[in-house]
């Protein structure tokens, strides 16, 4: 398949090896019309990739990022920030965790659904952690399934969850200062929980189409699953021109890895000339943070254009076995 490529090609440093834990976490975005004539072009400016001897430090990669993995019976959120990794919360173990488990956006809390103890593997109760690691359950019957079962608001003090009740679903919000449920409308619940950005995308009939916020201005371009798997769109950059595709998944759990970035203006995935990348985080000013996956994982803070701007290895022993599920930028 053609492709276009951002910068001359340049040694490769990883490839994806086996996917990662499939969350959560849209990156916040800002622009442009992609509709408009006046939308970028993607670049075709030779680049060079910064070489190993030359590359900044792990700390000069923007954002704190956040690693699920395996710990005894639960499961362990380590945080790298700084180049510095560190063990902040243990979960439950279980299906529902792992599937659901979000950070706030200011970093002192962490939330997950913990399982039912049933066998549906679907529902459970939600849990919130603060800093000091002190777990306080609050609604029963909330939903852990899809790739944002439960998300927070920008401002860390309301959760946004589904409850699964009977075959009924009611949408509705948790506030953290008392942990109580109130039931909203459809409509209310998706513009109160839609990520602060300004362009969504959507894979559905074939097709990969970015919207305004909105859902104006829509632009479509061919795209599929390799698979044949249902696909989501994790993320838009900011002038609404790229999109990232996650790696399909046949069942309803989270999906964060990245199959594609797909260019809007041409329809052709990005190749990257740092490697095949398997997560994608975009940025208001136009860059992006990417995880090049394989058995030396590396974050790389990349220019609009590809250019890197930094690297980090994520070579820490407390991130052996972990998998990236959310990047607070900023």
């Amino acid at each position: 398949m053609n492709s276009n490529t951002f910068g001359t090609p340049a040694r490769r440093r990883a490839m994806l090896g086996t996917a990662l834990l499939a969350c959560a976490a849209t990156a916040l975005l800002a622009g442009c019309d992609p509709q408009s004539p006046s939308a970028p072009a993607p670049s075709t400016a030779p680049t060079t990739a910064a070489s190993a001897s030359t590359a900044p430090s792990a700390a000069a990669v923007p954002g704190t990022f956040y690693f699920l993995k395996e710990a005894g019976s639960g499961q362990a959120v380590v945080r790298l920030r700084g180049g510095v990794a560190e063990q902040a919360w243990t979960t439950d173990g279980g299906t529902c965790p792992g599937n659901s488990v979000v950070v706030s956006p200011d970093g002192k809390h962490l939330a997950w659904v913990k399982d039912a103890g049933d066998t549906t593997g679907s529902t459970g109760t939600l849990t919130i952690t603060d800093a000091s690691g002190r777990a306080r359950e609050t609604v029963k019957q909330v939903s852990c399934l899809g790739s944002s079962s439960i998300r927070w608001a920008a401002d860390s003090a309301t959760l946004y969850v589904t409850l699964l009740a009977d075959g009924k679903e009611t949408r509705g919000r948790v506030a953290l200062a008392t942990g109580r449920f109130s039931a909203m409308s459809h409509a209310d619940w998706t513009a109160a929980s839609r990520p602060a950005s300004p362009f969504r995308g959507v894979i559905a009939d074939g097709k990969l189409t970015v919207t305004k916020a909105d859902g104006s201005a829509p632009r479509s371009v061919d795209y599929q699953d390799p698979n044949g798997m249902d696909a989501i769109v994790l993320g838009v950059s900011h002038d609404g021109r790229l999109a990232a595709a996650s790696v399909g998944a046949g069942d309803p759990s989270r999906q964060l890895g990245v199959a594609a970035v797909i260019d809007m203006t041409t329809g052709k995935p990005v190749e990257f000339t740092v490697g095949k990348v398997d997560r994608v985080y975009f940025q208001p000013d136009g860059t992006m943070i990417v995880q090049v996956g394989g058995a030396q994982p590396v974050l790389y803070h990349l220019a609009a254009d590809g250019r890197v701007i930094a690297q980090a290895p994520v070579s820490d022993a407390k991130l052996a076995g972990a998998s990236l599920f959310q990047a607070v930028i900023g």
